[in-house]
């Protein structure tokens, strides 16, 4: 296992290669809040704002309404029912995304738009920058094995206290938080894998 860090804001990064670490130290490190030009421009071209603040929009996307205790997304009509928890992030609004806003986006791009939407809503929740990192699984001490309905991924909590998903024999852990409901965690990591869980349901997003 490859680790680097970064010598001015010492934030580290984890790969099974040098290449693979050095993409999660950059992403470390834009998801801290300093973000290179090429993120700023991406920040123009999907644009995100709020026109009250109880309404997310993302040109581009659509848009997330909060209303009842629930997000409905106004493009596709998917409606997911807020967890207020300091970590539910992944699991209620990225989830009402559908599948049309990329990990990347949700945690970095729309970062700053994301926050203050969430905290409109309650001061519970936490910042993204706040979510432990994710990184490559190297030793698997499993306490337990979870199949899901989907083929070829697995869900696997260690004796590590950590959290691995397993999806076509590749393996991403997170570290478990005290106060942190495993399944905030699960929907966080499975997000970076490709897929949505809003403690339901499991999804696949399928990239156009």
């Amino acid at each position: 296992m490859n680790l680097l860090v970064d010598r001015e804001t010492k934030i580290v990064g984890v790969g099974r290669t040098q290449e693979e670490a050095m993409a999660s130290m950059q992403f470390n490190i834009e998801r801290s809040g300093r973000i290179t030009p090429q993120r700023a421009e991406r920040r123009k071209e999907i644009h995100a704002w709020l026109p009250t603040p109880n309404l997310l929009h993302i040109k581009g996307v659509g848009a997330i309404l909060y209303e009842s205790n629930h997000f409905k997304n106004l493009r596709t009509g998917r409606d997911v029912r807020v967890k207020v928890k300091p970590l539910s992030h992944y699991l209620c609004l990225y989830s009402a995304f559908d599948g049309k806003l990329s990990y990347e986006d949700f945690t970095i791009t729309v970062a700053p738009q994301v926050d203050l939407f969430l905290r409109n809503i309650s001061d519970k929740f936490l910042s993204l920058n706040d979510f432990p990192y994710i990184k490559p699984a190297e030793t698997l001490n499993i306490k337990y094995y979870h199949e899901t309905i989907i083929p070829g991924l697995f869900l696997i909590e260690t004796y590590n206290n950590t959290i691995v998903a397993s999806y076509n024999d590749d393996y991403y852990e997170v570290d478990k938080m005290m106060g942190v409901d495993s399944e905030c965690l699960i929907s966080y990591l499975l997000s970076s894998i490709g897929f949505t869980y809003d403690g339901m349901e499991m999804r696949k997003i399928h990239e156009e």
